[in-house]
């Protein structure tokens, strides 16, 4: 058996469920692609629903937030969420079909899994809101719930996203032009009154 034959899985599985969708990839199809039997396939993962959790967890975007919040701890707060907003754009646009078939199955699945996708979207929020907390200790935030804050970042850059990839009803902008458009209007929204008449 071959070393790496669970990332082979995990890679098929990518694939398939970004063609035809958690509903319609079949293990057997799958195990197919990935040059392994089906037992071979539940051996590693049990059902589909846990390589499909697994696949999620491969192509996250959360180890790469972790990475970059780390790394730009000490960086001015715009020019750190300009870096994080272009990776994150650019992460979604790397698994537009992934995402696609997943906001039209996503009500369609079972619980489980619509629970896996909340606490995935509660860590992204989580691991930024931490990141922005230490904005807050510097005393540059107002006063505001820091969660809300998180959700709203990701949202803003998500509904983009959303307008332009998924239905094609955004004018063609370069993604610096947007990002610096959008943190202004983010910035307006958590920064102190003080601190706003300086954004550019």
């Amino acid at each position: 058996m071959r070393k790496n034959t669970k990332e082979a899985i995990i890679a098929a599985g990518l694939k398939l469920f970004s063609e035809k969708g958690y509903l319609g990839a079949t293990t057997r199809e799958i195990a197919k692609l990935a040059g392994v039997s089906e037992v071979t396939l539940f051996r590693h993962f049990t059902n589909k629903q846990n390589l499909f959790i697994s696949v999620l967890q491969q192509y996250s975007f959360l180890p790469q937030l972790r990475e970059l919040t780390k790394e730009l701890q000490k960086r001015p707060l715009k020019e750190a969420l300009k870096v994080i907003a272009i990776n994150f754009l650019n992460e979604l646009r790397a698994k537009r079909d992934l995402i696609n078939i997943i906001h039209a199955e996503h009500k369609r699945y079972p619980e489980v899994l619509k629970e896996y996708f909340r606490n995935l979207s509660d860590s992204l929020i989580t691991e930024l809101a931490e990141f922005l907390r230490g904005y807050e200790r510097e005393g540059i935030l107002r006063d505001g719930d820091i969660f809300l804050m998180a959700q709203a970042f990701f949202g803003l850059f998500f509904s983009y996203f959303h307008c332009e990839e998924l239905e094609g009803s955004m004018p063609e902008y370069r993604d610096e032009e947007i990002v610096e458009e959008y943190l202004k209007i983010y910035l307006r929204g958590i920064l102190k009154e003080s601190l706003k008449k300086n954004l550019k």
